[in-house]
């Protein structure tokens, strides 16, 4: 049986995410190894891999994780470029998958290294010519869990709600200490002044804050505190008449998938922020909560960790702004009270999100892990259509 080992940049959920999906596809078929950092090797210990092995440096795997690598068949990187040389150190092929190559404007380093540059789509056009990497790239669309493979008509319900409010893995290595607190506590201050009394609201929390201590006793009580798995999360997800969430990329596209309705936070991270910046100029999502952030008008792939530490010094100001949260959260709940008085505005949102999915390339999953197949098998990728 072949072994292929799995990595992903530890920044948020959404590589770690996407190596779970197209894991789920090889199901059976190989030994699957997941090395990584937090907060993905939280999320890969409840899913489909065999062994999940957490590393300190990305540059300089331990010596039990790069023996497991030497003897792999295939390394899986999504997103973390530095794990390639670490494979081509061991005679080891790799597939690398960019769920960023929509926002940069060259190749990330490394990258020459993989056998196959895989790039998901997005809602933007790519900036980076994909002739740069000739036959080694190939695109595919939204990476989405077999779950949602049957994709759902929107639901309309009236108030009360149930909602749920998912955070992401927030931990990155960019992180400024206290942020993804300072985070948590924007959110529920602006929620506790608009959401009302009735509606049901869960956070969905990262699985590595489940020992921070008095975490839960500063967010509102109304809410219902979880620390969902994968499989967990989109069961909500499916379930949930509105997602608040922010403006990431995988919770997106599963959200659209579900046919349920989204209203965006504010950005955690410079990505976020220009993700943002895309969702409102395509009109996706029913509402997006607004904070005054200065200075963030040119942004690169180069940038991303210097400008995702000044966003978060900033929401740490805003946390202490009673006002503003208050006025935001009002914006909120009239955007709410309008949209889910008429159905006709829920059919329409959810509708008009489905049909920019649907312009993209189906079936990414599984287009993918056919083209990783078929690096452990040693012949030319032929894509799924």
């Amino acid at each position: 049986m072949k072994t292929v080992v799995f990595t992903a940049a530890p920044y948020c959920y959404g590589p770690t995410a996407k190596a779970i999906c197209i894991a789920e596809e090889f199901f059976g078929e190989c030994e699957m190894i997941f090395v990584g950092m937090e907060p993905g090797v939280s999320l890969a210990r409840n899913s489909v891999f065999s062994r999940v092995m957490k590393v300190n440096d990305r540059d300089c795997w331990d010596t039990d994780s790069l023996r497991v690598l030497a003897n792999a068949d295939l390394l899986v990187s999504a997103l973390d470029y530095r794990a390639l040389p670490l494979a081509a150190a061991c005679g080891v092929p790799s597939v690398f998958l960019d769920t960023l190559f929509w926002l940069r404007n060259e190749p990330p380093p490394h990258t020459e290294l993989a056998s196959v540059y895989l790039a998901q789509q997005f809602f933007q056009t790519p900036q980076c010519s994909h002739l740069e990497f000739c036959d080694r790239f190939i695109e595919v669309g939204p990476i989405l869990p077999k779950r949602l493979d049957e994709w759902s008509l929107p639901r309309v319900k009236a108030m009360p709600l149930d909602v749920v409010v998912n955070f992401g893995g927030l931990q990155s290595p960019a992180m400024r200490p206290g942020a993804d607190r300072d985070f948590i506590m924007l959110t529920s201050r602006i929620l506790e002044a608009c959401l009302p009394n009735a509606c049901r609201v869960r956070f969905a929390l990262p699985r590595y804050l489940q020992s921070a201590s008095g975490l839960v006793s500063d967010i509102c009580n109304r809410f219902t505190i979880e620390y969902p798995t994968q499989s967990e999360f989109h069961k909500a997800l499916q379930k949930c008449d509105l997602l608040i969430a922010t403006p990431g990329l995988e919770t997106v596209y599963e959200a659209t998938a579900a046919g349920v309705p989204m209203v965006f936070l504010p950005p955690y991270n410079a990505t976020q922020l220009l993700q943002n910046r895309v969702y409102v100029t395509n009109k996706v999502g029913l509402h997006h909560l607004e904070l005054p952030y200065e200075g963030f008008d040119a942004i690169t792939a180069n940038t991303l960790n210097s400008i995702t530490s000044q966003i978060q010094a900033q929401n740490a100001n805003h946390v202490l702004n009673t006002r503003l949260l208050w006025q935001v959260g009002e914006m909120l709940a009239e955007c709410l009270n309008a949209a889910f008085a008429n159905a006709n505005v829920i059919s329409s949102n959810v509708g008009h999100n489905q049909f920019l999915l649907r312009s993209l390339r189906p079936h990414g999953r599984k287009a993918a892990a056919q083209v990783i197949k078929s690096r452990w098998e040693n012949r030319s990728p032929a894509l799924v259509t």
